[in-house]
């Protein structure tokens, strides 16, 4: 036989077909390139095994965020960087958000985080944030005024209740640098776009990229601000 088909050969096979069926169905197979064949699907399996790494646990999701504005309100973005409590990085992102808050940024930064845990099926997270304001108005410590941050702690609150159990912890800023660096690497990269395009100049509004859960983002320079809504 010239050329072997191994998909035709194991196809067959997984039907439940024994070697002579197989060889009467295919002229010139032989009984030794049925058993190439298994050799060969046998090395390609190993191999992909191999090469695939292990799952990692995530019984426990730690999360950082951190989001970053320069000039409060100016150029924004978020930063999330999710590991286990193995210290394995299981993934990380950084986005561009527009022009915004401080406050703003870092509670925008938390809900691209929740959607993000929620789409990966994370049952027992623990969120750590340098900012002292979000941690405490979500422990119910402090109260929300304002009504730009109170929009953003109500869906952050909705999305928590989706979760087995959860934890927002305080941390200090020097323990939330890989966080930091993402939300700041986010803002560099777009003002570098804007620089050599004017884009954000020329557009009164300006929709980001979709993210996780299908929540979209819109910034509307006009009230310098970001509308997050659910889309059906």
């Amino acid at each position: 036989m010239e050329k072997i088909d191994l998909v035709e050969i194991l196809t067959k096979l997984s039907e439940g077909k024994n070697y002579q069926d197989v060889m009467e169905e295919i002229p010139g197979l032989a009984k030794t390139d049925i058993i190439e064949s298994i050799k060969k699907a046998l090395e390609i399996v190993k191999t992909h095994k191999k090469n695939t790494p292990p799952d990692l646990d995530t019984s426990k999701v730690i999360i950082n965020i951190d989001g970053a504005s320069k000039g409060n309100p100016g150029e924004a973005g978020i930063g999330v960087v999710f590991q286990n409590d193995k210290d394995d990085v299981l993934k990380e992102f950084y986005k561009y958000i527009g022009k915004t808050t401080n406050n703003f940024a870092e509670y925008t930064a938390l809900c691209y985080a929740l959607d993000e845990a929620i789409k990966n099926n994370y049952k027992n997270i623990e969120i750590k944030s340098d900012s002292e304001l979000i941690v405490k108005q979500l422990n119910g410590e402090y109260s929300v005024k304002s009504e730009d941050l109170k929009f953003l702690f109500l869906k952050a609150k909705e999305k928590l209740n989706k979760f087995d159990n959860y934890k927002i912890k305080h941390i200090p800023r020097a323990e939330n640098k890989r966080a930091d660096r993402l939300a700041n690497i986010a803002i560099s990269s777009e003002a570098k776009i804007a620089e050599t395009n004017n884009s954000f100049e020329k557009e009164n509004v300006l929709q980001l990229k979709k993210p996780p859960v299908n929540t979209i983002e819109i910034f509307n320079k006009k009230r310098n601000r970001i509308d997050i809504s659910k889309v059906d």
